[in-house]
């Protein structure tokens, strides 16, 4: 357990030095920003345009922090072959993908709870009295799609190169958030059975990212403590199956 630890503190510390990293974070900033800006704009709804650009435009940084960055972590260490120095000190493969893992997630973490601080500043400037609780909620559910995306990066990084894990990664990403609407169109499409059984399948097959969506939390207040528990379980369980299937297909893969 401390060999995984080390990895992860590694590659956290080596995440940090990441030029990308701080071109996303600037990015989010500026969107924030933009909010601010046009928020001023509305005044009927200026509460609502406000949660739904400001949420709208973490999300986006934070999903493109994940795929585009975690998408070489593993890559990296294969391409220049340092990952031989590190199996050669009696490191198992598997030590290696949970440290990766781990120090990504814990850089992600850090990132998500100062956009929660600068979101909360950023409402309380514009004078909007939402409670913190709920836009934890919101960031609770960043914090888990990310836990998810990152464990399919992983998967898809022990078997491609960089640039497929991206564009695999942001396929995922997509569809994931759009097998919601296959309900309404498995209903319209009743009669054509290929369309049936793929729709089927990728229903089970792929978890649905729409869960994490809770962007709405701080105006409807619709989601209840049982469905969060259900989608914490369901996370883990999301996030077991890919490190594991990542860690079955690592062990077999040859270096040379």
């Amino acid at each position: 357990m401390n060999k995984i630890f080390v990895i992860a503190q590694n590659t956290f510390k080596e995440l940090l030095r990441n030029r990308v990293l701080y071109a996303f974070l600037f990015f989010a900033i500026f969107l924030l920003l933009l909010m601010f800006a046009l928020g001023q704009l509305s005044y009927t709804e200026q509460l609502r345009l406000t949660l739904s650009m400001g949420l709208a435009s973490i999300h986006i940084c934070l999903v493109g922090l994940t795929i585009f960055i975690g998408g070489s972590v593993v890559y990296r260490e294969i391409d220049r072959l340092t990952i031989l120095t590190l199996l050669a000190r009696s490191i198992s493969r598997t030590q290696f993908l949970l440290g990766k893992y781990l120090g990504f997630l814990k850089l992600m973490v850090l990132f998500i709870f100062g956009f929660f601080l600068l979101y909360c500043g950023n409402m309380k400037i514009m004078g909007f009295d939402v409670s913190g609780y709920d836009i934890l909620i919101v960031f609770a559910g960043f914090t888990l799609e990310v836990m998810v995306l990152l464990a399919v990066t992983i998967f898809f990084s022990t078997f491609c190169a960089s640039f497929l894990t991206i564009v695999f990664s942001l396929c995922f990403f997509i569809i994931g958030h759009w097998a919601v609407n296959l309900t309404n169109m498995v209903t319209e499409n009743a009669n054509n059975a290929h369309f049936m059984s793929v729709a089927k399948v990728v229903q089970v097959v792929l978890p649905n990212l729409e869960n994490y969506n809770w962007r709405l939390y701080p105006l409807e207040h619709q989601l209840t403590a049982q469905s969060m528990m259900i989608t914490i379980v369901v996370t883990v369980c999301w996030v077991g199956f890919f490190l594991i299937a990542a860690s079955f297909i690592f062990r077999n893969k040859d270096f040379a």
